[in-house]
């Protein structure tokens, strides 16, 4: 609303796509089940790159409003 207001507003206003998306994908990348699954992911697709280190997720403390790395 606050958005749509400001695009109203000021017509040079271009961010309200950015907008949406956000609505869209914030409650996504903030259950951090989900991204410690990515992460999971992540390191599984790139393991064969010695370089790349990706931190540890300790699945048993996390829960979708908080997660647990182990730094690397």
């Amino acid at each position: 609303m606050l958005v749509k207001t400001a695009a109203w507003l000021f017509p040079d206003f271009k961010f309200l796509w950015l907008a949406e998306e956000t609505k869209i994908n914030l409650p996504i990348e903030l259950d951090f089940e989900f991204e410690g699954k990515n992460a999971e992911r992540v390191n599984s697709m790139f393991s064969h790159l010695p370089f790349l280190k990706v931190s540890e997720v300790s699945v048993n403390y996390t829960v979708s409003v908080t997660i647990l790395f182990n730094l690397v």
